[in-house]
């Protein structure tokens, strides 16, 4: 019994390669004691560890998939607005406000937060009140609006200028950079 009908002989060794090549393209037969397709050799895991391994491979890739559709749906809790932007310089130096807008846009009431506004330059731009603000509670879909002066320090030169805003609650910290135009006077 083999993979090639039985009524032909074997004669590779007297046949040209051209011949050997053609017996090889024949389809399998039958077998008739079972009729069923004699097994072929296909790919086989050759260890319980390769078969191990992959297992953790799918089992690691899809808790990273998971996390990263997490990350997409993590909700915005801050807008930020500079009125006016830009600014113009005058005498050296400009100021402007900042309202910050926190918006409980979860399904849960909010508690025990902290939203703190620090120039990134510390340097050439100051921000009023400089320590962080505290809220107690934030109810669903609850919005406050939170105000602040920001200015220059001493001379600063034209251009742009970086607010981070941070709003840390007990579960998450949300962080948004706003940027502040300041232009020479027309």
């Amino acid at each position: 019994m083999g993979l090639y009908d039985e009524d032909e002989p074997n004669q590779h060794e007297n046949e040209g390669i051209g011949k050997v090549l053609a017996n090889a393209n024949k389809k399998p037969l039958k077998d008739k004691e079972n009729k069923k397709l004699t097994k072929s050799s296909g790919f086989e895991f050759p260890s319980w560890l390769t078969k191990t391994l992959l297992w953790i491979l799918c089992v690691v890739l899809v808790i990273i998939i998971g996390y990263a559709i997490f990350l997409s749906f993590k909700p915005d809790y801050l807008s930020a607005k500079l009125i006016p932007n830009p600014s113009y310089l005058v005498d050296g130096s400009s100021t402007t406000k900042l309202t910050v807008t926190v918006d409980n846009i979860s399904d849960y009431d909010l508690k025990n937060i902290e939203l703190s506004v620090s120039p990134v330059d510390k340097l050439s731009i100051a921000v009023i009140p400089s320590d962080p603000t505290k809220i107690s509670i934030l109810g669903i879909d609850e919005k406050r609006d939170f105000s602040f002066d920001i200015s220059t320090i001493g001379n600063v030169s034209p251009g742009e200028y970086a607010i981070l805003i941070t709003l840390k609650t007990p579960e998450d910290i949300s962080e948004k950079k706003i940027f502040w135009e300041i232009k020479n006077h027309k």
